[in-house]
């Protein structure tokens, strides 16, 4: 999923192309379906989706991003609603909409970063990181994982495919910088906390 090129009409449009591609999806398409709907008057109108993906388990979702403000106005939702009761015209199972709550400047940056990892992913690296994580016992700041370390880039790619994977996230949801308060979270390394 990680080539597929996005080109967006809005930047919190490119920011959840971003996250998206970071989620458990296995198809996703931009500006696609445009669907025919009726409004309560009867009127036939048409929209386009600005996103539709569809999940690993085999699930279809066609997804609107919009500022917080369109969707307050609840014009939006109705407008979702009613095009979900006609069958979104049979391009999906569900509809949903995204807002720049979940498409913040933070996760989209934290989602570029783990899409680098992604591509950089080095296994000798990962696994004695995820070796680490086993030994950590609470929680620790991200950029302590590196220290003393010759080159800390390694370490540090090798720490984003973790958080890629659910090992490693920040106790508050926040961009991840060095000095982010990180909790080891994945089952296998709790177990032998």
């Amino acid at each position: 999923m990680n080539d597929t090129i996005i080109l967006m009409e809005s930047a919190l449009e490119l920011k959840a192309g971003r996250i998206l591609k970071t989620m458990e999806i296995v198809e996703l398409r931009e500006q696609w379906p445009k669907v025919e709907y009726v409004d309560q008057y009867g009127e036939i109108h048409h929209s386009t989706f600005d996103f539709w993906i569809r999940k690993r388990s085999g699930r279809t979702v066609a997804i609107a991003v919009k500022p917080l403000e369109k969707v307050a106005s609840k014009a939006l939702i109705d407008r979702l609603m009613l095009i979900k009761d006609q069958g979104i015209g049979g391009y999906a199972d569900d509809v949903s909409f995204i807002t720049e709550y979940f498409a913040s400047e933070y996760a989209a940056a934290n989602a570029e970063n783990i899409l680098f990892a992604r591509r950089a992913r080095n296994e000798d690296d990962v696994r004695e990181a995820r070796e680490l994580l086993l030994d950590i016992h609470g929680r620790i700041r991200f950029g302590e994982l590196m220290k003393g370390l010759e080159i800390q880039a390694y370490r540090r790619n090798a720490l984003w495919c973790l958080i890629d994977e659910g090992w490693l996230r920040p106790v508050t949801p926040s961009l991840i910088e060095d000095y982010t308060l990180m909790e080891v979270t994945h089952p296998d390394a709790r177990s032998t906390s």
